[in-house]
């Protein structure tokens, strides 16, 4: 993901990506242009998760749609999504 220049859409749900998966994503989000959209629901993302994507996607501005639904998330992140 990191130097796939091609990459626009990503779709991993149910795929059980924890917070080590998590991390390493955002490490690649902060690098990928081409990223529109990105399917990480039914996945372990937690409320950690979900702030960790949130700073790295500030410096992704490629990215349309983060779908995070049913990831382990409490009210206050699911509001956010």
């Amino acid at each position: 993901m990191k130097v796939n220049s091609s990459l626009e859409n990503l779709y991993l749900g149910g795929n059980q990506i924890t917070i080590a998966g998590v991390k390493d994503f955002a490490e690649a989000f902060t690098i990928n242009s081409t990223l529109q959209t990105i399917y990480l629901r039914n996945n372990d993302v937690t409320d950690e998760g979900a702030k960790i994507l949130a700073d790295a996607l500030a410096k992704n501005f490629g990215l349309r749609v983060l779908n995070v639904a049913n990831a382990n998330l409490t009210r206050a992140y699911r509001d956010w999504e």
